[in-house]
Parts: structure tokens; sequence; C-alpha cells
């Protein structure tokens, strides 16, 4: 929630096609994420600095962010995986 209201403060209202880049085909956990991948609406750009992993600005894998402390990375769905992530993808 606070990821999509820091998006909505910065670049306005998300619009269907923002929301697709959220969505990527198939189970992935976080520990498996070390290559570019492709969402729905595009490709995320993978990195890895600072020891730490990264899809486009978004951390992957981070047991907190800032008052938000130990919640679950990958919560396992009957069509996926959600994952904690600090911000939304976004296109630049």
């Amino acid at each position: 929630n606070s990821a999509m209201g820091t998006y909505e403060q910065l670049r306005g209202v998300p619009d269907a096609n923002m929301l697709k880049m959220q969505i990527v085909p198939g189970k992935i956990s976080s520990s498996e994420v070390r290559s570019d991948l492709t969402s729905l609406a595009g490709p995320l750009n993978y990195r890895y600095a600072v020891r730490k992993h990264f899809v486009n600005d978004a951390i992957i894998g981070e047991k907190s962010f800032g008052p938000y402390p130990d919640f679950p990375i990958d919560v396992e769905c009957s069509n996926g995986v959600i994952h904690a992530v600090g911000n939304c993808f976004a296109m630049y």
C-alpha cells in the first residue's frame, strides 16, 4: 500500500499499463530473481548493487522498509507469488 501511495504522489494515478508492470507470469520466488524479467507490460531490468538485488528501482527480497519491519517477502497464492517490494515498477 505504501508503494502505491508513493507512486501516486510522485507520478499520479496509476493506469492499466503500470499495473501490468507489476505482474510477471509464473511462480518466481524472490531468491530466484537473478536476471531480467518480462512483465505483462514489458521488460523489467535486474541489477545487483550494494549487496542488494534490484528490479528496476525496487529492492527484491528486502525484509523491512522503514517503519514496516519483518513482513513476509514471498506470499504464495494459487495463481502465483506476491512479493513485498518497497516501490512500484514503472517505465521510465
